[in-house]
Formats: C-alpha cells, sequence, structure tokens
C-alpha cells in the first residue's frame, strides 16, 4: 500500500512489537483493528481475568466489579494515548518525509504510566487511601507494563494476523530514513524505468523468476511455484515482493503474488473473491485488493 496523501489518516507507519515482529498499518485500520468484535471481546475478557487477581487501587479494597471498572478505564486510556501517539508519528512522518518506526512498548508505557498516575489519584483523593512514596508507585508502574506487555504479546501475535489490510515484515528492514525511491518519484512525477529483475536473491541461494508462477507464504517459509517443481526456502515475502519491481505481478493477499502470465479470472465462492490461475488453483483475494486486482486483469 503506498500513500502519497498530506492527511497522516492515510499514512503507513511501522510499528515494532516486543517479539520483534514489524507490521505496517495506517491510521485508519488502527481505528478498525481498536473497534473490531475481536479486539473489544479481548480487551473485556482481558480486564476481567486481571480483575480477578490484581487490584488497581492502593490500599483500598474494591469489589470484582468496582476492580473490573477501573481497568476497564485504564485500557481505554492506555488505547486512546496509544492511538494519539500514533496518528503524532504518522503526522511526522508525513511532515518530514521519513519512515520514522512506532515502537509498540515505548507507546504503551506512556498509556500506562498516566493509568498508574490516575489510580494513584483516584485512590488517594476520591477513595481514601493512604499516600505512597514516588518509588511505590513507579513499582506498581512496572507490574503494569509487565501486564501490558502480555496483552500487547497475544494482540501480535492472534488479532493482527487476522486483518489484511496490516503487512508484517522483517524487524529493522527499511524502517529508517526518507521515503521509498519510488514512491518519491511517483510524488514527483518521475517515475524510474521498472528494470526487469532475473533472479530472486533469498540468503545465499538464487530462484529464477522466468518460469516463477506465483509464491506462497507459509509461516516464516516462501513457497515458490514454478511449471515443473515447487521450492520452499526460508524467507519473508514482502522483500521477494520489492525484488520483483518490475515484473508483471500482482500481490492479491499478503500471503500471495502471482505472475501475470498465470492469473486468469477473478471469480466470487463463498462470498470470498478469488483469483484462478491458468491451472485452477484459486488464490485469495483481500478486500481491499479486489479492484486493484481487477483492474490490474482488465488492463
Amino acid at each position: 500500500m503506498k500513500t502519497n496523501s498530506n492527511n497522516p489518516n492515510c499514512h503507513e507507519v511501522c510499528v515494532i512489537a516486543m517479539n520483534g515482529t514489524a507490521y505496517r498499518m495506517t491510521f485508519q485500520v488502527l481505528v478498525k483493528v481498536v473497534f473490531s468484535k475481536l479486539q473489544l471481546t479481548s480487551v473485556l475478557l482481558f480486564c476481567f481475568m486481571v480483575a480477578m487477581f490484581n487490584a488497581p487501587t492502593h490500599g483500598v479494597t474494591l469489589s470484582l466489579g468496582g476492580r473490573y471498572l477501573i481497568w476497564l478505564f485504564d485500557c481505554v486510556l492506555v488505547t486512546s494515548l496509544w492511538m494519539l501517539q500514533f496518528w503524532l508519528i504518522a503526522w511526522v512522518n508525513v511532515r518530514a518525509g521519513r519512515q520514522i518506526p512506532a515502537p509498540l512498548t515505548v507507546l504503551s508505557a506512556v498509556g500506562v504510566a498516566a493509568a498508574v498516575w490516575m489510580n494513584y489519584l483516584i485512590s488517594r483523593e476520591l477513595l481514601g487511601g493512604p499516600a505512597l512514596s514516588m518509588m511505590s508507585v513507579w513499582l506498581e508502574f512496572l507490574r503494569y507494563q509487565l501486564i501490558a506487555l502480555v496483552f500487547e504479546v497475544v494482540t501480535v501475535s492472534f488479532i493482527m494476523p487476522q486483518f489484511e489490510q496490516i503487512s508484517f515484515e522483517k524487524w529493522g528492514r527499511s524502517i529508517f530514513g526518507t521515503k521509498p525511491q519510488g514512491e518519491i518519484a511517483e510524488e514527483s512525477g518521475d517515475m524510474p524505468e521498472p528494470t526487469q529483475t532475473q533472479h530472486l536473491r533469498v540468503n545465499q541461494t538464487q530462484f529464477p523468476v522466468e518460469g516463477l508462477r506465483y509464491l506462497k507464504s507459509v509461516e516464516h517459509y516462501v513457497e515458490f511455484n514454478y511449471d515443473d517443481e515447487t521450492r520452499m526456502e526460508r524467507a519473508v515475502l514482502r522483500d521477494l515482493v520489492d525484488q520483483l519491481d518490475g515484473v508483471d505481478g500482482i500481490q492479491p493477499h499478503r500471503s500471495y503474488w502471482v505472475a501475470r502470465t498465470e492469473a486468469e479470472n477473478l471469480i466470487r465462492k463463498s462470498g470470498k473473491h478469488l483469483l484462478t490461475t491458468v491451472k485452477g488453483e484459486e488464490i485469495p483475494v483481500a478486500r481491499n485488493r479486489r479492484i486493484e486486482v481487477e483492474n490490474w486483469l482488465n488492463a
């Protein structure tokens, strides 16, 4: 997904998770994730589980319902500040023409600190709890941060991959610096002439582009499908798609790349759009890429 708008809502930000996973999404996609049924259900269940074993107030005993409401308030506060920081980073990236990454743990730490101090004020001012030393408050911050890291791992591992608009990549791969050259050229109206890629370089192996039918991402590996063989190699699909710049093909889904010579029709089956190949395979098409695939087939 390329963006050349001055609107930060449309600009992708690379987010780096604690486990080393890096993924890109726009602010609009972030809003969609936050308000999805999957994420909201996870937050409600998470708050209930934490409320059963952890008291958010200091020196004040509350019922399970009271603890649950405060934990829910904390989640709303942390998420709101997380989204605000994401939007600000996107705004800076648009203004500066850069790709500044957003460390997820750092973004959540800001919201966690705010939640800890808010809980302390609620305990002391509204519920009559005892005053605490600054050391005690910051130790409480560390406890909250550990809880937030657990939820972060769950979100990145199980919730984010459910959204096709989010693209995953290796941590540290072209996430710093200026915009990609192709994007800069697109904005200036001076697109470079594409160069034909002869081989895909993966680790110490070269895969010929000639005869390549499609690529399929399978966990940490990529499946190379040729006319007469199928080969597997540990790789990241996004890296290979970048190498295929200038080759007539398309990425209809975050897990696939298809050569133009192999694509045949765009069909709909069981409510899902599929790209059929000349050999009859059916490749899934992401909802947000259907029009692009349709225009590519008709070009």
